[in-house]
C-alpha cells in the first residue's frame, strides 16, 4: 500500500466520523435553541427554573442566556465540521482519480447530504418542491437564531452576568455569521466546480 492508498483509507474513517459528528452537533444545536426560545417566549424572566445541564435552579433570564450561548457554540461547531467534510471530500475525490483514474459512480449517492439527495428524488421542474422544502427547514433556524441573538444582545440590565452574556452572544453571532458564509460560498464554489468538470468530462 503506498501513501496515496493509505491516505485514502484514513479519509475515508475521517468522513465518515464526521459524518456521525456532524449529524450529532446539527440535533444538540437545534434542540437547545428551541429549548431557549421556548423558555423566552413562555416564562417571565425573574423566574426560577431548574436546568438539568448544569443541576440547580437558575433564573429564567440566566438560563436562557446559557442555553442560547452553548446552543451557537455548537452551531458554530457544526458549520465548522461541515466545512472540514467539504475539503477532506475533495481532497478524497482528487485522491481517487489519481491513484484509479476516476471515481466509483456511486460515490456522490454514499457521501451527500439528505438535502443533496432530495434533488434525485425529484427532478426538473420539480426540484421546485425541494427547494422550497428546504428553505422551509433552514430559513426559519437562520432567523430564529439572528433575532433571538437581537433580543438578547439589546436587554439592558444592571447585572454584570447579563451583560458579559450579551457580549459573548454578540461576538458568537457575528463568528457564526462570517464561518456560516464560508461554508455557503465553499458548498456554492464547490458545486460550480463539479459542474464545470462534468461538463468537460461529457465534452461539453
Amino acid at each position: 500500500m503506498n501513501i496515496k492508498e493509505k491516505e485514502i483509507e484514513l479519509l475515508e474513517d475521517n468522513l465518515k466520523n464526521i459524518r456521525i459528528l456532524r449529524n450529532k452537533l446539527d440535533k444538540t444545536s437545534a434542540s437547545i435553541f428551541l429549548l431557549s426560545l421556548f423558555i423566552y417566549n413562555t416564562t417571565e424572566m425573574n423566574t426560577s427554573i431548574k436546568l438539568a445541564m448544569i443541576g440547580f435552579e437558575v433564573k429564567s433570564i440566566y438560563a436562557i442566556f446559557i442555553l442560547y450561548i452553548v446552543s451557537l457554540a455548537f452551531a458554530i461547531n457544526y458549520t465548522i465540521s461541515t466545512i472540514r467534510e467539504m475539503l477532506l471530500f475533495i481532497r478524497y475525490e482528487k485522491l481517487l482519480i489519481d491513484v484509479y483514474g476516476s471515481t466509483p459512480e456511486s460515490l456522490s449517492l454514499m457521501f451527500e447530504t439528505d438535502s443533496e439527495f432530495r434533488y434525485r428524488v425529484f427532478t426538473g421542474k420539480w426540484n421546485r418542491i425541494n427547494t422550497i422544502y428546504n428553505l422551509s427547514i433552514l430559513l426559519p433556524f437562520i432567523i430564529g437564531y439572528f433575532w433571538m441573538s437581537y433580543e438578547l444582545v439589546t436587554i439592558t440590565s444592571e447585572l454584570k452576568f447579563i451583560n458579559f452574556a450579551s457580549f459573548i452572544v454578540f461576538i458568537l453571532t457575528i463568528y457564526f455569521s462570517l464561518i456560516f458564509s464560508r461554508m455557503l460560498y465553499l458548498d456554492w464554489k464547490t458545486g460550480k466546480m463539479r459542474s464545470t468538470e462534468g461538463k468537460v468530462a461529457n465534452g461539453g
